[in-house]
């Protein structure tokens, strides 16, 4: 992955599958900014995708990667995050890493 040139104090990404709302990026960015989180990340409660290829894999994915990282998060596949731009900067992604952005930003030392 090419270095990031992100120059806000926030990153914001989602998904261009249209199941996250542009709605929720200001409460994302005050979680940032205001609350004072390093990254922050998106739940997509009410899927539409098929309920036995993907949901059903995603649930397994995400119970196992919450319980082996020790990171309580219900959806690390949700491509709606928010992230402080020293966390994006801190960390390499490469293929299908993103998934584990939460674990990556833990092991580079952010907690909250």
């Amino acid at each position: 992955m090419k270095a990031c040139k992100a120059q806000g104090n926030v990153v914001i990404t989602m998904d261009a599958d249209m199941q996250d709302s542009p709605d929720e990026i200001p409460e994302l960015r005050k979680m940032i900014m205001e609350d004072g989180f390093d990254l922050v990340s998106g739940w997509k409660k009410k899927r539409y995708d098929n309920a036995l290829t993907k949901n059903l894999p995603s649930k397994l994915f995400n119970a196992t990667a919450s319980k082996a990282s020790g990171i309580k998060l219900h959806d690390f596949n949700c491509g709606l995050k928010a992230y402080k731009n020293k966390v994006v900067k801190s960390i390499e992604v490469s293929g299908e890493m993103h998934r584990y952005i939460p674990l990556l930003a833990k092991w580079a030392g952010f907690k909250k």
